[in-house]
């Protein structure tokens, strides 16, 4: 068969900031001044009675910052079933949005993709 392998994007490098503060006996780091960023997300697939209040709520709850949420208006009619967001949080709580097992069964969490314009 072919190898399709050069098709796949390749992953991103594995990376953390370490976060524990306190006495280290072997190793220091530079403390660095960082500024928080943020970082977008889709979170669609939800009943449409949700508000930007509820999701608010709710993930401020699981300890997740939020600095905006906006809910996106159906463009389509099969949307109109639906509740979806466009959320901005703090770049430091985005590995909990993925780990946090309280979303309800069905609801669609995924990093927000930005798009050129023109582009669909």
């Amino acid at each position: 068969m072919y190898n399709l392998s050069f098709l796949r994007a390749p992953e991103p490098p594995r990376r953390i900031l370490g976060n524990r503060e306190g006495q280290s006996a072997r190793i220091k780091a530079v403390q660095v001044d960082r500024r928080p960023t943020s970082w977008h997300l889709f979170v669609g697939r939800l009943e449409p009675d949700n508000s930007v209040n509820d999701v608010t709520e709710f993930l401020s709850e699981e300890g997740i910052e939020v600095l905006k949420c906006t809910a996106l208006v159906p463009k389509a009619e099969w949307q109109k079933k639906f509740a979806a967001f466009h959320i901005v949080i703090n770049d430091m709580d985005k590995d909990k949005v993925f780990d946090c097992v309280a979303w309800p069964k069905g609801a669609d969490v995924r990093d927000w993709v930005f798009r050129r314009n023109g582009q669909s």
